[in-house]
């Protein structure tokens, strides 16, 4: 078939949404001739892929929308530290790049005929795609964002955090009584959502079921599983108890409780080391609950790994902890489990989805304190019988 592909993010050399819409043109590109509309601020990592030779002749990319250096000359940057302002930023891009979206997907229909519209970035229910009215089949997603953070576990935020979650709930409710979202939901060929909470938002803009489905938008290639994949008989278990989580650092991820029950862990005896390999808007708030709960020799975080370095420390890890209270999907979750490493996750959006009883753990978000004592209780047993490890990591 002849697909458009709608993917403002997607770009090889960066991860999150712009991992989403690469690794989704590769697998469409496998069976199909694409023609892929992204934004103008990935041309630079598309173009250095095509002259590696990563790109197939079968998918042809078109650029449309500003580019990242004039985009940067404007106050709403979305690489602002600010994560309100950046995010913001992000959604009013979007807006602008939909502008027109439409008037270039009739030029592109008219001298080619295309048998579907496939919409893949951003993969969010929030913002409906003027693609749908081209007059062609269209498929919408895997979308995710159905995902919310219960209100009790806002406190254990930062300030600015917090206020990002409140701003997030009042974007949701915004979005629902949206004509755009509504009318994609409803005149869509079809729905792939990532997890059970999208589904249900999905179904209910929709009006129906039927037409809904659950796709995880996060897959490996062979070669990635061969990258990351390492031998549980081979792996050691003994010794300190090395954890590792990763990713942008904000406050959905939950790491503020993951600190506090290290607090109780350390305060019990139990020898560990936790590792966070990523930046991001929480980082000082981290910081300070870290040294103030005196963990400082135990917690660390860096701004992350990157090739045999990530691999290396995630085949050195026995247990991949994090609590996010809302995710659609953690790519780097599922790299640490094919790394052997177990996973405390939350039984929340993606991670809950991903993880059950025979590879690893997940807590209900019933409260603050319940998490905590959960990450705690699990992790003083897991000390106490390390062969928990190498039985999950084999039946995994």
């Amino acid at each position: 078939m002849k697909i458009l592909v709608s993917a403002i993010a997607c770009n090889p050399l960066l991860g999150s949404e712009a991992y989403v819409g690469w690794s989704a043109v590769r697998a469409l590109g496998r069976t199909h001739e694409l023609w892929v509309i992204s934004s103008s601020q990935g041309k630079e990592g598309v173009q250095a892929a095509v002259a590696k030779g990563d790109v197939p002749t079968n998918i042809h990319f078109v650029y449309h929308g500003r580019a990242k250096e004039e985009f940067d000359r404007t106050f709403l940057t979305p690489w602002h530290p600010n994560r309100l302002i950046a995010r913001l930023s992000n959604w009013l891009n979007y807006f602008e790049w939909n502008n027109g979206l439409l008037d270039l997907a009739r030029e592109l229909h008219a001298q080619i005929g295309f048998d579907l519209v496939h919409h893949v970035t951003y993969a969010t229910w929030r913002v409906g795609s003027p693609l749908v009215c081209l007059g062609v089949p269209f498929v919408w997603g895997p979308i995710g964002g159905g995902e919310d953070m219960p209100l009790p576990f806002v406190p254990i935020l930062s300030v600015q955090g917090a206020a990002f979650e409140i701003f997030r709930k009042f974007s949701n409710l915004v979005s629902t009584f949206s004509r755009a979202v509504r009318r994609t939901a409803r005149v869509s060929s079809h729905i792939f959502v990532a997890n059970k909470e999208t589904e249900s938002t999905a179904a209910r803009l929709r009006g129906r079921k039927i037409g809904v489905s659950r796709l995880l938008q996060v897959f490996f290639s062979d070669e990635s599983i061969a990258k990351f994949s390492a031998d549980p008989e081979r792996k050691s278990f003994a010794g300190t108890l090395r954890f590792f989580a990763g990713g942008m650092l904000e406050g959905r991820k939950g790491i503020a409780l993951a600190i506090r029950a290290f607090s109780e862990v350390h305060a019990i005896g139990v020898p560990f080391e936790y590792m966070f390999g990523g930046n991001g808007p929480e980082l000082r708030y981290l910081t300070s609950l870290t040294e103030r709960l005196g963990l400082s020799d135990c917690i660390h975080f860096s701004d992350g790994f990157y090739g045999d370095a990530y691999v290396t420390r995630l085949r050195q890890t026995h247990i991949y902890l994090m609590p996010s209270l809302r995710e659609t999907a953690s790519i780097t979750l599922m790299e640490a489990m094919l790394a052997g490493c177990v996973p405390i996750v939350l039984d929340a959006g993606g991670p809950g989805e991903i993880v059950n009883e025979e590879c690893g753990f997940k807590i209900k978000p019933r409260s603050p304190r319940y998490v905590i004592e959960q990450i705690r209780n699990i992790i003083v047993s897991i000390h106490a019988d390390r062969g928990i490890l190498k039985r999950l990591v084999l039946l995994c």
